[in-house]
């Protein structure tokens, strides 16, 4: 089993788009992993939780409120604007012709923003990958750990940099800010203050 970073990406502080989001971080992907079998050998690579952990680092920087929902049903609460939903739709590493070469793990993740009546606003498919030095490698120490650092780094700053620059996601974040506008409280009539 590989060693995978627990901790999230180092990403800038931006002005977060004023919504409120509910991440939801499924079981499938918060325990998400890449297998592989060869010659009586078992390869894991555990990603779902460092894919959960950055998800929800990426989510709480973009958005000014973030609620985290850990299943596909239940639904969100009436305060949230929109769902956010990462997917991991793929996870490769390839095996070098020697074990003199790199390996590279690459990952596809999707992520698709929806309204509270489940209607898409935006849809984005993100590939990162990661490339370093084959475990098998004279020099390589233990290269699967700054691969997946790698991965990581390359796949949630992608990420990062289009949701929070998506324009179907601003016009949204405006619409929202413009009902909240109009369904606000008036202040008190004259014949209240008496």
């Amino acid at each position: 089993m590989y060693n995978v970073p627990n901790e999230p990406i180092g990403l800038p502080a931006v002005e977060p788009i004023n919504m409120t989001v509910a991440l939801r971080l499924t079981e499938e992907l918060c325990n998400a992993k890449w297998e592989k079998h060869t010659g009586g050998d078992h390869y894991i690579l555990p990603i779902g939780n460092a894919l959960c952990i950055n998800a929800e680092s990426v989510t709480r920087t973009v958005f000014t409120k973030v609620k985290i929902i850990r299943d596909k049903v239940t639904s969100p609460t009436p305060d949230v604007d929109a769902v956010l939903i990462p997917s991991l739709v793929a996870i490769e590493r390839n095996r070098p012709a020697t074990g003199l070469s790199s390996q590279t793990t690459s990952a596809v993740l999707n992520w698709t923003l929806n309204d509270r009546m489940n209607q898409p606003i935006w849809v984005a498919s993100i590939t990162g990958e990661g490339t370093a030095l084959f475990p098998g490698h004279p020099l390589s120490k233990n290269s699967a750990r700054p691969q997946v650092e790698g991965l990581l780094k390359d796949l949630f700053e992608k990420s990062f940099q289009e949701i929070s620059t998506a324009r179907a996601i601003q016009e949204f974040a405006a619409s929202v800010q413009k009902r909240a506008w109009r369904e606000r409280p008036l202040g008190l009539s004259r014949a209240d203050k008496r």
